[in-house]
């Protein structure tokens, strides 16, 4: 996306911290909007590239009996209050993107 060369190889989240850890604690996909009012979400890479989270989707990534991880889909608005809040994301989007990482991981358990 137009921030990842802002924080790819440079932003590392702890597994203690933030929304992307308690799907690893929980190994349960989530869909969250309004996610800046998360008590979860950590803000440190939002402070960073000054933007706000506010959807998310995120799914566990299991493969050889392990979790290997998550991905997640967000949503951002600039920190700028007066900016319009994006649309929040739908059960039939968690669906979409569940469904999509499961695919991933079978492609992955076949090679």
């Amino acid at each position: 996306g137009p921030y990842g060369e802002r924080f790819v190889g440079i932003h590392r989240q702890p597994l203690t911290a933030g929304i992307m850890s308690l799907i690893c604690v929980t190994e349960q996909a989530l869909c969250e909007n309004a996610v800046y009012e998360n008590a979860y979400q950590d803000p440190t890479l939002d402070r960073r590239l000054g933007v706000l989270t506010c959807a998310m989707i995120a799914v566990p990534l299991r493969f050889g009996d392990a979790l290997h991880g998550g991905v997640s889909c967000v949503r951002l608005k600039p920190v700028d209050e007066a900016a319009p809040e994006p649309p929040p994301f739908s059960a039939m989007d968690l669906a979409v993107v569940t469904d999509a990482v499961r695919e991933v991981e079978r492609l992955v358990e076949a090679t």
